[in-house]
């Protein structure tokens, strides 16, 4: 946002000297473009153009543009996010039961895939961090063995730390921007899971409070990076578990009792659960991230988690499925890879949850 404002300046006030030309030029990234983020990118290039300046930055930035136009004439809304989806999918094999010495790789990757101020953007040459990356980013690197994946876990950590927002509450990229539940449920986790150090346990105490406090009278949670209504619920489920003996028991118990009813009262027949409120129809990603906000549930109902994982087996994976991925709203974007990493995540789940019992 600082670049596209920066850029926006310059059409009001144009010349070679300005320090906000100095900004967007040395923000381009080596692909050409800027975060790898397309409408960014396309808002900077049509000002730089519109003043007549950097004509470099400008030749290198339709480059960039056309080599990501795909074969159907559509351009893609950021290049791609693959350190995310590469922690993501990381952490779900963890989950899993794969060894952490078969995720050496990709904790090196991830190392490797740090920035200076301890945390993670979404994908290579993105150079602003946020929470949501860093979140689980940490806690992939937890599950791996190793001093680098150990080092990088602690800064992680710290970059998290100073985003805190003063009412508890995560933003996802700068303190004092709005908490965001998502957000601080993966940042609560990750700090569970990080440290007890006691600063850290506070961080993740004053998260909790913030967390409960966002509770809808259904028992469901503010959507904010997925369509879905299961998604929220799903990571205050799996925050729940994380805080434990941690916070005051009463209010665990309410929360969690309120996220099981709202599972409850949005299933349907069929054993999934929809995309959207109201539809008819039952959605992969939905039910998947409703499985695995059931299996962290102390005691859910064993009906609707039996007949979500079936739902789930019986699932054709190969499939198109509705995209839910929001961000910054109200762009819908499809991530295909997300559908057999969280299905497999939602497994990986269940399947803990009968070792529980």
């Amino acid at each position: 946002m600082r670049l596209m404002l920066a850029a926006l300046r310059l059409t009001r006030e144009s010349s070679p000297t300005s320090p906000d030309l100095r900004m967007v030029v040395t923000a381009q990234d080596a692909y050409g473009g800027w975060e790898g983020h397309l409408l960014a990118t396309v808002v900077i290039l049509l000002c730089l153009s519109r003043c007549g300046l950097a004509t470099h930055s400008v030749q290198r930035g339709v480059a960039f543009v056309l080599a990501v136009v795909r074969e159907v004439g559509g351009v893609p809304f950021i290049r791609n996010e693959d350190t995310w989806v590469t922690a993501l999918a990381g952490s779900a094999l963890a989950d899993a039961g794969v060894s952490p010495g078969r995720l050496q790789r990709t904790a090196r990757y991830m190392c490797r895939a740090q920035l200076a101020d301890g945390g993670w953007g979404y994908a290579a040459g993105v150079t602003q961090a946020d929470a949501d990356d860093t979140a689980v980013a940490v806690k992939l690197l937890i599950c791996c063995s190793g001093v680098e994946a150990a080092r990088a876990a602690k800064a992680g950590v710290g970059f998290m730390l100073e985003l805190q927002n003063s009412d508890g509450g995560f933003p996802t990229f700068v303190c004092g921007a709005p908490s965001e539940v998502e957000i601080t449920a993966k940042c609560l986790r990750a700090l569970m899971a990080a440290s007890s150090d006691p600063t850290v346990v506070r961080a993740a105490r004053r998260a909790w409070s913030w967390l409960a406090s966002q509770q809808y009278a259904d028992g469901g949670f503010p959507a904010e990076w997925s369509a879905s209504p299961a998604f929220p619920v799903m990571h205050v489920c799996r925050a729940a578990r994380s805080i434990g003996g941690l916070a005051s028991a009463s209010t665990v118990r309410h929360v969690t009792q309120g996220c099981a009813a709202f599972l409850a009262s949005t299933a349907l027949s069929d054993g999934g659960w929809p995309i959207r409120a109201g539809d008819r129809s039952s959605h992969l990603l939905s039910t998947a991230y409703s499985v695995s906000a059931l299996a962290a549930l102390p005691n859910p109902s064993m009906n609707l988690l039996n007949m979500g994982v079936n739902f789930l087996l019986a699932a054709d994976g190969s499939a198109a499925v509705e995209p839910d991925s929001l961000g910054p709203r109200p762009f819908v974007y499809d991530v295909p890879a997300l559908v057999p990493i969280y299905r497999l995540a939602a497994m990986a789940h269940a399947q803990s949850f009968g070792r529980r019992t």
